[in-house]
């Protein structure tokens, strides 16, 4: 649905911030706010890592829920709105 790529700051040992920038690869319907430019916070807990692409939006935020496993992450990816989770599906990230 998405290309692109994010940069991971390490802001301590449990927290994390960064950018992304992703496009879209096909006019898939509600899929939510993953597209464009931003800034996000996360968490790292052992090998789990949560991101919030939106953080500044409870109502309009994307979530990535996920497995870090060598240099991949992949998980399940939540659209929250106003209504609470509207979509989902799985992700996976490469580390270049």
């Amino acid at each position: 649905m998405v290309s692109g790529w994010f940069a991971i700051q390490k802001t301590d040992s449990d927290h994390i911030s960064g950018e992304w920038h992703f496009s879209s690869l096909a006019r898939a319907k509600d899929v939510g706010p993953q597209t464009g430019d931003g800034n996000f916070v996360g968490s790292i807990d052992s090998n789990q890592m949560h991101i919030e692409l939106n953080p500044q939006y409870i109502d309009n935020n994307l979530e990535l829920l996920g497995t870090i496993q060598g240099n991949r992450y992949s998980g399940q990816w939540s659209w929250i709105s106003f209504v609470g989770v509207t979509n989902h599906g799985n992700f996976e990230a490469v580390k270049k």
